[in-house]
């Protein structure tokens, strides 16, 4: 994947992964999560409190927050399921 595009995520970010199978660049930023395809523009962002853990786990990832319940977050539709 190569992207020559700028974003502004609002937000600090704290890791980026690269999620091969869906060809996108899943962002871990200080109070969200944000997912960037291959043409360099948003699929989908989840805003969240500030981020205090996050546990990868295949397909998701679960996030705690600072003043939020714990979310699972779907890295392929961006669905949040509250844990």
């Amino acid at each position: 994947m190569i992207i020559d595009h700028e974003i502004c995520l609002d937000s600090r970010f704290d890791s980026i992964r690269f999620i091969s199978r869906l060809d996108r660049l899943i962002v871990l930023a200080e109070a969200g999560l944000f997912s960037v395809g291959s043409s360099g523009q948003i699929d989908w962002r989840v805003d969240l409190d500030v981020v205090t853990d996050a546990r990868w786990e295949g397909e998701s990832v679960v996030i705690s927050q600072m003043d939020g319940p714990e979310v699972r977050v779907d890295l392929e539709a961006g669905s949040v399921a509250s844990l």
